[in-house]
């Protein structure tokens, strides 16, 4: 029976899962709603089981089509290694590592740590891509990234393994002439007591911070959304609002615009980063090269699964890694 099963199928139902719906899948794969039914009903033939639910709005999948999902997206992890491996013996590179992290990673320490791997590893080429921690987990639980890097806002998938990678520090910005300038260390309560300006409404950034307003009891209005923490700056520097963004990316902001920096005085002031990958065997050489030098220079510890947690209780960088939540 095995041998009978169609790789292009299998990857009609994962997407088929992935997305909800029969049609959607077809139209990723560039097939009509018919030939995709027709696909998984012989699927389920083969394998003596029904894998989907039809539903009145899209589909459901069964206890067994769960386990074929799961089956399959670590097939196709281990075949896409096998064709890498194949590519870079035929053609005697190396094929790129792809890199995923959040805007924080990128602003911060990883570009650094990247271009300093490129130099000493000439041959493995890097790609870097900013994705949301949502997209990266995905991307690297089903092989289309090699490693992410990541802060704990949403639970990992079990198949992931994660170790801290960094903590960064969090800043309040202000204009000179905003009525915080010139104070000391600054609350949550007293800089949403002011507009906002946030990122974009899809990001983390504006869903943590409203979770802290909304766990605190206090107000949270984003005046203006940006695409990044140096276009939040500029508004900030205009006075339109208050940010909160990244400590080296405040000093740096600071230098050539018209900025003050505030000490944000919270506990959860410290933000963790997360490398996440699969496990190091399904891992290409130049991917394990990059996440022992990442290791390297983020001077982390293998950490601990442990439970979700209120992002207000971001341990301090003081924390021992066993204790850190993921």
């Amino acid at each position: 029976m095995i041998t009978r099963l169609d790789l292009f199928s299998l990857k009609l139902f994962v997407d088929i899962v992935d997305l909800g719906s029969i049609g959607k899948g077809a139209e990723k794969n560039f097939i009509a709603v018919s030939a995709a039914s027709k696909r998984i009903a012989d699927l389920e033939h083969e394998l003596a089981a029904q894998l989907l639910q039809r539903q009145a709005r899209g589909v459901a999948v069964t206890q067994a089509g769960l386990a074929v999902y799961k089956g399959a997206q670590e097939t196709f992890v281990q075949l896409q290694r096998m064709a890498t491996e194949v590519d870079e013996m035929s053609s005697g590179r190396r094929q790129p590592v792809r890199l995923y992290a959040n805007l924080t990673a990128m602003m911060c320490h990883l570009p650094d740590a990247v271009a300093s791997f490129c130099a000493s590893h000439p041959t493995i080429k890097v790609d870097l891509h900013e994705q949301s921690t949502a997209t990266t987990l995905k991307a690297v639980s089903r092989g289309e990234a090699d490693i992410g890097i990541v802060a704990p806002i949403v639970p990992y998938p079990d198949d992931l393994q994660r170790s801290r990678y960094q903590q960064v520090r969090l800043a309040v910005v202000v204009s000179s002439r905003h009525a915080l300038r010139g104070r000391g260390p600054v609350t949550f309560e007293q800089a949403a007591v002011y507009d906002f300006i946030g990122l974009d409404s899809d990001g983390a950034w504006d869903r943590m911070l409203g979770r802290f307003a909304q766990e605190r009891g206090c107000a949270f209005h984003v005046r203006v959304r940006v695409h990044g923490f140096d276009a939040m700056c500029r508004m900030v520097a205009s006075n339109l609002g208050v940010g909160i963004v990244p400590l080296p990316v405040a000093v740096q902001c600071a230098a050539s615009m018209d900025l003050c920096v505030l000490s944000l005085d919270e506990p959860w002031a410290d933000v963790p980063l997360d490398i996440c990958t699969r496990a190091p065997e399904l891992l290409s050489e130049g991917a394990r090269l990059l996440l022992d030098h990442l290791r390297r220079h983020g001077n982390v510890q293998r950490a601990a699964p442990q439970p979700p947690v209120s992002l207000l209780h971001w341990p301090s960088a003081t924390a021992p890694a066993a204790a850190l939540p993921l």
